[in-house]
């Protein structure tokens, strides 16, 4: 199963690298099934990550509403005097910028793979030297253990 997903994966990167009749030098590197540790880093990386573009986009959805016009036409920014106008767009920014938070939240967790204990890491690197200058490009894949596993007998 591993030999097949790099094999495919090299022959990808290959042809990408448009290597003709130049050198390509290309480095797999198979990493050891994750523990336990390292997947919950992992994760809580993933979750920091979603959880700060979340924030980004509530605030900068917030800040992109238009404010209301005060006295002379000038925004009105502060909280002195907050009519029931202001109140009411005080709760419209909370409420998209907070909506704008949780889709960005969740489309940042939808689009981050979530790891498993026993998941193995595969790195691919290529580079070719010659034509218009070096070349570099790489890609990495994530084989599942039920993949290779699929009774879970092998740890």
């Amino acid at each position: 199963m591993l030999n097949y997903v790099i094999k495919i994966k090299a022959a990808k990167l290959y042809d990408r690298m448009l290597a003709k009749n130049f050198r390509c030098s290309m480095t797999i590197i198979v990493y050891r099934p994750l523990t336990a540790e390292e997947v919950s880093i992992l994760n809580r990386q993933r979750n920091k990550i979603a959880n700060g573009v979340g924030g980004v986009v509530g605030f900068a959805s917030q800040r992109l509403l238009p404010f209301s016009k005060g006295k002379g036409g000038q925004p009105t920014r502060g909280v002195k005097e907050v009519g029931k106008t202001e109140a009411k767009e005080a709760v419209a920014k909370g409420a998209t910028g907070a909506g704008a938070a949780v889709v960005a939240r969740n489309f940042v967790l939808d689009n981050i793979r979530e790891y498993n204990e026993g998941d193995i890491l595969i790195q691919l690197e290529a580079e070719v030297k010659g034509g218009i200058g070096p070349q570099h490009s790489g890609t990495s894949v994530v084989v599942r253990r039920q993949a290779y596993d699929p009774l879970g007998e092998l740890f």
